[in-house]
């Protein structure tokens, strides 16, 4: 009996994707979630990774017992997901949190007493590679997992994927021997088969997961493990800087001959420009168009441009979308 267990056990992890949790050793018992990295939400929890007990149960306590050290790391911190499905280019957060670091010395044995883990440990990864399964959850993916939030929002999925690949060579060497060390060496690092390839020294930030230490000082650990900053955005202009290098020529021309002090277009709005012989006419007419966007809105003045809404002076920017793509980035500064 327990020699079928023992073998379908080792087709359910040849067939099905699993996983194993590590710090410095295996860690079993702990609590397995997936959440989508962009909006946070939970997909899937209710696993755990394999611990001495379970193992137990799945071969037998004679088998375990006769297992060796090699084979008791290895079966160790275990999780498998049944028929995964995972939206193969969305990007996932799989966490192992709380259970049982089973080498916390580091010899290669399995301790008798496992060392209690009060953190969590994450891997950052694809639907794609969630599905095909065979990665691990160890400090270098909390590490890239810790970088990756440090990352502005806005940042694309493929932008993500290149900002990864960039910074794997301070964590790992070629895991996958492909001639290239990039993000999926990181995933496929497992400290049991490729404790050589470690290039970073992770023992703080393993340390402080283990002690379940605050975000700040996890992510700490793990940003001092980089030897490149985090990138950062471009800071959006300044509106009035923005107004004066490009703005205010397109709204003089398009619109400056109707929409001037005694013009017509001005006779019925609040829509009224200074002339550039007024030499504070760039404070002047960015302070009327920010009492603008704030009273109608942005797009109330980019349909007008468009000779919408009823606008007298008809569409002005319409065949002009460079200075139309002007106006509108001038305004959302204003809104922002």
């Amino acid at each position: 009996m327990h020699i079928f267990r023992r073998s379908l056990f080792l087709i359910v992890l040849a067939l099905t994707a699993c996983e194993q949790a590590q710090l410095t050793g295996p860690v079993g018992g702990g609590e397995v979630s997936v959440t989508e990295f962009r909006s946070g939400q939970t997909v899937l929890t209710g696993l755990s990774t394999t611990d001495e007990d379970s193992l137990v149960v799945i071969f037998g306590q004679q088998t375990f017992d006769d297992f060796n050290p090699l084979q008791r790391m290895t079966f160790l911190g275990i999780s498998t997901f049944t028929n995964p499905s995972f939206e193969a280019s969305t990007w996932y957060v799989m966490s192992v949190q709380g259970g049982f670091d089973y080498d916390a010395d580091g010899n290669g044995l399995a301790d008798q007493a496992p060392a209690q883990v009060f953190g969590t440990v994450h891997a950052l990864v694809t639907g794609a590679e969630l599905n095909a399964g065979g990665f691990s959850i160890t400090p270098v993916t909390e590490a890239a997992y810790r970088y990756a939030t440090e990352l502005p929002e806005s940042v694309s999925d493929q932008a993500l994927r290149d900002a990864l690949d960039q910074v794997a060579g301070d964590l790992v060497g070629d895991v996958t021997v492909d001639g290239v060390v990039d993000y999926a060496d990181v995933i496929g690092w497992n400290r049991i088969l490729h404790a050589a390839l470690l290039r970073a020294d992770t023992e703080a930030l393993t340390a402080a997961v283990t002690a379940g230490d605050s975000d700040a000082t996890i992510t700490a650990a793990a940003l001092a493990l980089f030897s490149s900053s985090i990138p950062t955005p471009d800071p959006a202009p300044d509106a009035e800087e923005y107004f004066a290098q490009f703005a205010s020529d397109v709204v003089q021309s398009r619109c400056g001959s109707c929409h001037r002090v005694g013009g017509i277009g001005a006779s019925r709005s609040s829509h009224v420009l200074q002339p550039t012989s007024n030499s504070d006419h760039i404070a002047l007419n960015t302070a009327m168009y920010r009492s603008l966007v704030e009273q109608r809105g942005a797009d109330y003045i980019l349909d007008k441009s468009l000779g919408q809404r009823g606008h007298g002076g008809g569409n002005r920017l319409g065949r002009f979308p460079e200075d139309f793509d002007i106006l509108e980035t001038f305004l959302t500064l204003l809104s922002n």
